[in-house]
């Protein structure tokens, strides 16, 4: 939701690892299209998970982004962004430095 704090982020990650335990392995599929949607499920999960490590990294307040339990803004963020990927199925997030567009990118049309 719009409101995130560590306590209901860390609850909604509880929850999903129930799921990737209990759920992922009970999926099955009788042919290719419901193996599709059993793949897509598990990217799903996988990518909400992600998202919810990464917004556990950033404590702070900024634009539609809204940590009730970090209200202000955090200088160390300006410029940067938050990176998450996975490496050998473990969540990686990292700060980098925000890099701007060539300006052919930029100008408008």
């Amino acid at each position: 939701g719009e409101l995130k704090s560590e306590g209901k982020v860390l609850e909604g990650l509880r929850r999903l690892n129930t799921i990737r335990k209990k759920g992922l392995p009970l999926l099955m599929a009788k042919d290719p299209h419901y193996l599709m949607g059993c793949l897509e499920t598990r990217n799903i999960l996988e990518m909400s998970i992600l998202d919810m490590e990464a917004i556990l990294e950033r404590k702070e307040t900024r634009g539609v982004f809204i940590r009730q339990d970090y209200p202000e803004k955090s200088p160390k963020m300006d410029g940067k962004l938050i990176f998450q990927r996975l490496v050998s199925g473990k969540p990686v997030i990292e700060l980098r430095e925000r890099i701007d567009l060539k300006k052919e990118y930029r100008e408008e049309s």
